[in-house]
């Protein structure tokens, strides 16, 4: 399943993420959230998946699928997508 990029449980997951790691605002700051990611929850998300989810995509791309969700979600001790939604 995917989730629009613009929904708002997505705007509250970017948020908690730069809560914990500082602004997201350049790409080595996603690079470096892309290692961060894969050394905590020991599963990759590419660093094109974290441009589109953080708007800096040229690509049109919408929607991101609830595997990355859950991953980042496990990354800001959540859980999974589904808890992080609940709270």
């Amino acid at each position: 399943m995917s989730i629009l990029i613009d929904s708002p449980q997505i705007k509250a997951l970017r948020k908690e993420v730069e809560m914990r790691v500082g602004m997201i605002n350049t790409h080595d700051k996603l690079s470096k959230l892309e290692t961060m990611i894969e050394e905590k929850c020991k599963e990759h998300v590419s660093i094109t998946t974290l441009q589109r989810l953080w708007g800096y995509s040229t690509r049109n791309a919408s929607k991101v699928s609830e595997r990355v969700l859950d991953i980042i979600s496990r990354f800001v001790n959540a859980g999974s997508w589904e808890n992080f939604c609940a709270t």
